[in-house]
This record gives structure tokens, C-alpha cells and sequence, in this order.
């Protein structure tokens, strides 16, 4: 009897904790739509503001936001407040030490000074791993909001005033010399960003020979290239994604400088340095490099978005369709590892560190801009674009995976959209296998025209080769899949003749395989 009630009691005790999991779940889950609801509300503002608008207008609409969004985290607004105090406490210091102090005559009153900030920096960081995400989500609304106000301040006070702009540009690029305004080819304004398109030759000589755009962080200003009108969109678009996120997410973050840095460290060392630029190296990851492009990824997400009925990369080369600047990153740190010099090594941790770190980089990369781009080709077909592109901004990549969970858990009812259009990007970017087909042919009546015609290429030019891969060791299972491959035919009106073609030519190739 003892027996039977421990068993009673451990089944209790197992039912309670999967019980306890699932209401973690939904609570994570219920506090992220809160932060997609918010992030969609800042969407509105910035869209709906015009030049036209008054600044206190603007302004006003963005501190109602703020006032709404801080009441509904009354913990992390005290932990938010706390570190405001704290950060107002620094720059004080700070100015006192540049404005009060000689180096020459006062270095052991710095010295306290500089201790008094360390210590401060360190309350700093024990107060934001007290108030984790939603401390974060706080911090990244205040900052973010506030930038954008002065960005539209700024613009709003200056949009009719060439000689002011011109001349707070090349400030903001470091330029020694007053800019050469016949070599501004055009000026774009935004509500909240003005965009600087230079003639070619002096952008390489003014900005960059590799880019051609940038956005200068923590300013208005956009600057790019010029190009032809299609290219000089594009770029547009994509720096000024950078320009509404630089407040949002700090500094724009190039991994690959960073790795530069440690590699160059490695190579001309200086006392205890060498052993500190080892173990930055070995403490990076490939998740934390992929997080780090997160701003990369989303100022490409309209270009991503209109190729992604494109295959992912050609087979020549990792040339991924759409997704340009992260690429880049990536790419800059796999030469960075590849072309370290061999002789370095005075042992083989490192360098067996690299050839993993490559591969898992590059395989890591690969699986999030795969999922980033089946999020987007889902959400445009399912009226959930404005959600995905909430999630995209808020979650880490490397946490791209949970976007399915999230929309399985709000909207049930799309299930089979879901399902539907996730495999009709995957067979679009690999082949018509039976699984993808079964999910396919239950959104049969919502593909559209270019999907329908992408999908009858795909049964003209089938690969009869690959019918061995499909697994189809039952006559029922061959039965299902033909079924399903001449209702998909019928429903995207491919010809009578190319399905009888197809169906002979798939049994004959079957059969061969089997023998």
C-alpha cells in the first residue's frame, strides 16, 4: 500500500511541476505580447508624425506612450529610476574631474574620484541583473524615445535650413574642412533623419571606399553614395532603420573590429595583455556574435522581405539573398580566423578554437537568417507582419526559434497557415518532399499567383533522382503523396499533360529505386 501511494504521490508531484512550467510559459509569453503590443505602438507614433506635426505635438505622444508603458512595470521603473540617480551621480564626476581638477596637480584626488565611479558602475550592474528583461525593455524605451524627440526636434527646427545642415554634417563625420556643397548631389528629410547623397568620388574621399551608406550614430544624419535611384532607396531604407534604432539599442556593434583588435593583441602582446585578449577570444560564442547583428538584420528586413521567394544562397557561394551588411560581419570574422597567422600558435587551443568558431559560426548564421526570413515570408502571408516585426526587434537572434511558439500560442486558429506557408518556404528553398506537400495542399486556396507559378516550375523541372530520399516504403504512403502532388497540380492549374508526365515518370523512377 506504502508503494502505491508513493507512486500516487510522485505522479502528483510530476503532474504539479509540468503544471508549474506551462504557467512560467504562458506568463513569459503574456509579458512578451505586452512588449510586441509596445513596440507596435512606437511603430504608430513614428509613422503617423509629420514635418508638419509642432514638436510639443510629437513630443506629446510620445511621453503619453512612456507614462502608459512605465505603469505597467512599476518594479522595473524603480530599478530604472535607481540607475538614472546613479548615472546622474557619475557625469558629475566626471565633470568635476575635467573641469575642477589639473592631472598634474591633483592625481591622488582623481584617483578617488575615478574609484568612487567604479564603484558606482558596479551598483549599476548588480541593479540591472536584479531587473532583468523588463529593467532592459524600460531602458531601451527611455533612451530610444527620447532620441527619437530630439532627432524630430532637430529635423522639425532645421528641415528649411541647407547651410546649418550641411555645415552640422560635416561635424558629425569629423570633417576638418567646411564641405564642399557642390558635391551634394540631393538631401532627403524625414520626420525624424536627413539623408546626405554625395557624389561618388567624394564619398569615398569624405566617408568610405568599401560602404556605401552609413548612418552617423547618435545623429540625424544618413549618408550614402550616389547610385541609381533603386539602389540609393534601398540603401536609404536600410540606414535609416539604424537611425530609428541607434537610440533603442546603443552603439551600432561590429564584431569583426572587435575580433581585429584581439586578433592584433595576440600578435604584438604587452605584459599580462596576451593572456586577456586569449580569454576575450575564447569567451566569445557564436550566439553572441549572431546577437550582436541584430541591428544589421532588421535594417535589412525589407530587402529580405521582397526576396524571400528567392532561393536562400546560390550554390557557388554563402551569397544569401537579401541579407547584405550581417553577411558582411560574418564574413569579415571568418577571414580574421582563416588568415591568422599559423606561426602565432604556441599551443593548439586557440587554433582549434578558431576551426570550431568558423564552423559554428557560419552554421549558426545560416539557421537564424533562414528563420528570420520564413518569419517574414510567413507573417506577410498571414496578416501577422506587424507582430513578427515586434518579435524581431525585441528577441535576440538567437532566440529567433521561439517566433513559431509565440504564434501558435495567439493565434491557434492559423495553425495550418502556419504550418502551410513554413513548408512552402522550405520546399521553396529545398524540394517538394511529401511531408511539405501534406501541409502545403491546406493552404492550396490562399496561394497567390507568384507562389502558384514558382510551384508548377518546381513540378515541371522535378528531380526524379531524389525520389530514393523520400521514404515512401508503403504503397499507402505512395498513394498519399501522388494523391496530394495532383491536387497541389490541379489547384495551381498546371496542364494535364505535365501531371501524367510527372506521375509515370515519378512510379517509374520509384521502382527503380526499390529494385
Amino acid at each position: 500500500m506504502e508503494n502505491q501511494y508513493e507512486i500516487i504521490s510522485l505522479q502528483e508531484d510530476k503532474e504539479s511541476a509540468v503544471l508549474e512550467k506551462n504557467r512560467k510559459k504562458e506568463n513569459i509569453l503574456e509579458n512578451l505580447k505586452n512588449k510586441v503590443d509596445a513596440v507596435k505602438q512606437i511603430k504608430d507614433i513614428i509613422e503617423t508624425s509629420s514635418l508638419e506635426d509642432s514638436p510639443g505635438e510629437v513630443s506629446k505622444r510620445f511621453e503619453n506612450f512612456k507614462t502608459d508603458i512605465f505603469a505597467r512595470y512599476p518594479n522595473a521603473l524603480e530599478f530604472l529610476n535607481q540607475i538614472k540617480n546613479i548615472e546622474e551621480r557619475i557625469d558629475n564626476i566626471e565633470r568635476k574631474i575635467i573641469l575642477e581638477l589639473d592631472p598634474d596637480d591633483n592625481e591622488p584626488e582623481i584617483q578617488i574620484f575615478e574609484e568612487e565611479q567604479s564603484k558606482l558602475f558596479r551598483q549599476i550592474d548588480s541593479i540591472k541583473k536584479a531587473g532583468a528583461d523588463d529593467l532592459d525593455f524600460l531602458q531601451r524605451i527611455d533612451k530610444g524615445v527620447n532620441a527619437l524627440e530630439k532627432k524630430f526636434l532637430y529635423v522639425r527646427n532645421n528641415q528649411g535650413n541647407k547651410p546649418e545642415i550641411i555645415a552640422q554634417f560635416g561635424k558629425s563625420v569629423g570633417s576638418s574642412e567646411n564641405l564642399d556643397q557642390t558635391k551634394v548631389e540631393s538631401i532627403i528629410i524625414g520626420p525624424f533623419s536627413i539623408t546626405i547623397i554625395l557624389e561618388k568620388n567624394y564619398y569615398k574621399k569624405l566617408i568610405s571606399n568599401e560602404k556605401t551608406g552609413m548612418h552617423i550614430n547618435k545623429t540625424v544624419f544618413n549618408v550614402i553614395k550616389h547610385s541609381d535611384s533603386r539602389t540609393v532607396s534601398m540603401i536609404a531604407r536600410h540606414e535609416n532603420i539604424h537611425n530609428l534604432l541607434d537610440g533603442f539599442s546603443g552603439d551600432i556593434r561590429y564584431p569583426s573590429q572587435k575580433f581585429q583588435i584581439d586578433l592584433q593583441g595576440l600578435l604584438s602582446p604587452k605584459g599580462s595583455d596576451l593572456n586577456e585578449k586569449e580569454k576575450d577570444i575564447l569567451e566569445s560564442t557564436p550566439n553572441g556574435v549572431v546577437d550582436e547583428l541584430r541591428d544589421e538584420l532588421l535594417a535589412d528586413v525589407g530587402e529580405i522581405e521582397a526576396n524571400c521567394m528567392k532561393p536562400f544562397y546560390s550554390n557557388k557561394k554563402r551569397a544569401y539573398v537579401g541579407i547584405n551588411s550581417a553577411l558582411s560581419e560574418v564574413e569579415k570574422i571568418n577571414s580574421l580566423m582563416k588568415n591568422f597567422p599559423g606561426s602565432y600558435f604556441p599551443n593548439e587551443k586557440i587554433k582549434k578554437y578558431f576551426i570550431k568558431f568558423v564552423s559554428a559560426l557560419n552554421m549558426k548564421f545560416d539557421y537564424t537568417a533562414q528563420l528570420m526570413r520564413q518569419a517574414l515570408f510567413v507573417a506577410n502571408r498571414t496578416e501577422t507582419l506587424e507582430e513578427i516585426h515586434s518579435l524581431l526587434l525585441l528577441l535576440k537572434p538567437s532566440k529567433y526559434h521561439h517566433i513559431q511558439s509565440y504564434l501558435s500560442h495567439f493565434h491557434p486558429e492559423k495553425t495550418n497557415e502556419y504550418e502551410g506557408f513554413s513548408s512552402l518556404y522550405e520546399a521553396f528553398n529545398s524540394h517538394l518532399y511529401p511531408e511539405l506537400v501534406k501541409k502545403i495542399v491546406l493552404i492550396k486556396d490562399k496561394l497567390q499567383n507568384p507562389e502558384k507559378e514558382l510551384l508548377a516550375t518546381m513540378i515541371k523541372n522535378f528531380d526524379f533522382s531524389l525520389v530514393q530520399k523520400f521514404n515512401l516504403e508503403s504503397y499507402e504512403k505512395v498513394q498519399s503523396y501522388l494523391k496530394d502532388m495532383r491536387e497541389l497540380a490541379n489547384t495551381i492549374s498546371v496542364d494535364q499533360q505535365s501531371i501524367r508526365y510527372f506521375l509515370k515518370s515519378f512510379m517509374q523512377n520509384l521502382q527503380q529505386a526499390n529494385k
